[in-house]
């Protein structure tokens, strides 16, 4: 994959927003995952599989942390009660 494919999604690791972190994926599989935005709550979805591959690479190699996140029924339930 070259460098051009790569830029437009620059930044998801480029530091320009810091909230972007790697959702791993659920079977395991360590060079999967999902970029996510912990601030807004906006995934990127990269339906090309060899391109968000390369994608989450970047991220990685980078130092982009991958994070699991908690229980979304306490959130959904907290919004609720409002």
């Amino acid at each position: 994959m070259d460098d051009a494919s790569l830029d437009p999604y620059s930044d998801l690791w480029d530091g320009s927003d810091p909230d972007w972190v790697i959702l791993p994926s659920s079977d395991g599989d360590d060079d999967g995952g999902l970029p996510y935005n912990r601030r807004t709550g906006v995934a990127a979805l990269i339906c090309d599989d060899d391109l968000a591959a390369a994608v989450l690479r970047t991220m990685r190699a980078h130092g982009v942390p991958v994070v699991q996140l908690g229980p979304l029924t306490d959130q959904v339930a907290r919004d609720q009660s409002l």
